[in-house]
C-alpha cells in the first residue's frame, strides 16, 4: 500500500519536478534576455552601418554608393568656375556655346554612373536637347579592377573618332569589362585593331586618365558619379527631377 503525504508535505517526484523546473525557468529567462539584448545590440549595428553605407554612396569612396543616393540637396552648391573644370583634351559632346555645361567625374565599372546613363542621362537629353554640352571626365575607383583600362580604352577609341560610341558601348557592358571585353568593343565599332590594342597596351592614356582623377580630388569629388552644372555641384545618380531643378535655375540667370 502507498504511504500517504501529509497534506502540507509535497510527494518526492513533486520536490524533485520543482528543484529542475525552478533552475530550468530561471535559465530560460537568462537566455531570453541575452537573446533580447543582442538583437537590439545587432539591430543598433546594423543601423550603423547602413547609415555608413549610404555616407559612403552620397560622396566618400566608392561612390557609391559605392553612391550614391545622396538625399536631394536643397540649398544651391557651391559654384565652382567651370573653365577651371574642363581641361583642352576633356572629352566633350554638345554645342560649346550651349546655356548649360555639365560636367561628370565618372566610373565606367560604377553601377550607380551605370544606372545614371541608362536612366537619367535619357531623360535629361530629351528634355534639354542641345541646350546642354557633357564633358566626361575619368575618376576610376581604386577598388574597381577594371575600370582604369576601361578609360583608357575609350581614349584610345577617341583616336579613331569614337569616343563617344565606346563610351557608350562600356556603359551598357558592364558586366563585361575585361581585356577580351574592351577589344570586342573595339571590334564592333570596326576600329582598326591593331591600332587600339597598341594604344591600350601602351598605357597610353593611362597619364590623362590620372589627370582626371587629380582635377576631380582637387574640387573635392571623392565618391562617383559627382556633377558640376555650370559649376554647381550634384552628387550621386539622383532622378532627372534634381538635375532639373538645378538646371532650370541657371537658364533663368
Amino acid at each position: 500500500m502507498e504511504e500517504q503525504q501529509p497534506a502540507s508535505s509535497p510527494r518526492p517526484e513533486e520536490a524533485n519536478g520543482s528543484g529542475i523546473l525552478i533552475p530550468l525557468v530561471i535559465a530560460t529567462f537568462i537566455i531570453v534576455g541575452a537573446l533580447l539584448g543582442a538583437t537590439a545590440y545587432l539591430s543598433q549595428q546594423i543601423s550603423v552601418v547602413q547609415a555608413q553605407l549610404v555616407e559612403v554612396g552620397a560622396g566618400g569612396p566608392g561612390g557609391g554608393p559605392e553612391n550614391a543616393n545622396q538625399p536631394p540637396r536643397r540649398e544651391p552648391p557651391a559654384k565652382v568656375d567651370s573653365d577651371k573644370l574642363i581641361g583642352a583634351e576633356d572629352p566633350a559632346n554638345g554645342p560649346a556655346d550651349a546655356a548649360i555645361t555639365i560636367v561628370e567625374y565618372s566610373d565606367y565599372e560604377c553601377p550607380f554612373c551605370g544606372r545614371f546613363y541608362q536612366q537619367t542621362l535619357p531623360e535629361l537629353k530629351k528634355i534639354y536637347g542641345e541646350q546642354i554640352r557633357w564633358v566626361f571626365k575619368d575618376f576610376p575607383l581604386p577598388f574597381h579592377g577594371n575600370a582604369q583600362k576601361a578609360h583608357e580604352a575609350a581614349h584610345c577609341a577617341g583616336d579613331q573618332n569614337k569616343y563617344w560610341p565606346y563610351h557608350d558601348l562600356v556603359f551598357e557592358n558592364q558586366k563585361n569589362m575585361g581585356l577580351s571585353d574592351l577589344k570586342a568593343h573595339a571590334a564592333k565599332l570596326n576600329l582598326d585593331a591593331a591600332q587600339f590594342e597598341a594604344c591600350l597596351s601602351s598605357d597610353k592614356y593611362a597619364e590623362r586618365v590620372q589627370a582626371g582623377i587629380d582635377s576631380g580630388r582637387e574640387f573635392g569629388v571623392s565618391g562617383t558619379p559627382t556633377f558640376f552644372v555650370n559649376g554647381r555641384r550634384i552628387v550621386g545618380a539622383l532622378p532627372a527631377s534634381e538635375f532639373k531643378r538645378v538646371i532650370d535655375a541657371e537658364l533663368k540667370n
